[in-house]
């Protein structure tokens, strides 16, 4: 039983720190990282729909 709850925790703390090292990533600060943002209201020569 020992031996159980002993690899079951073993695997928790490897899932923990996994998770942990995929939220370090680095990000560009390229175009490819830009994000446009597109409104629902458009306005085309000063006229609102």
């Amino acid at each position: 039983m020992l031996y159980q709850f002993r690899y079951l925790f073993f695997i928790f703390v490897f899932f923990c720190f996994t998770n942990s090292m995929a939220l370090e990533t680095d990000w560009s600060v390229g175009s490819e990282s830009q994000v446009r943002l597109i409104s629902p209201l458009t306005h085309n020569d000063n006229q609102s729909e």
